[in-house]
């Protein structure tokens, strides 16, 4: 499966990557072709369980978090 989830944040158009095989998750945010930044998220999940949280949701979230906060920028000061 693969989504994308856009946003724009200071006149920047940005986009979230998920692909999953069933099992793995894998989360990335880019601008434009290139990636936003130097984080990757990845969550391993098995398919039977229940989750109180959709864990996919929080890791997107986080990713989008990380670009609006600057993380990556605060961290390279």
């Amino acid at each position: 499966m693969h989504q994308n989830i856009n946003f724009e944040f200071e006149g920047e158009k940005y986009e979230v990557r998920v692909l999953t095989d069933g099992s793995t998750t894998r989360i990335r945010v880019f601008k434009g072709d290139k990636p936003a930044n130097g984080y990757s998220y990845t969550v391993e999940l098995d398919p039977v369980e229940k989750w109180l949280v959709d864990p996919v949701e929080e890791m997107v979230d986080t990713a989008i978090k990380h670009v609006k906060d600057k993380t990556w920028e605060q961290c390279m000061e």
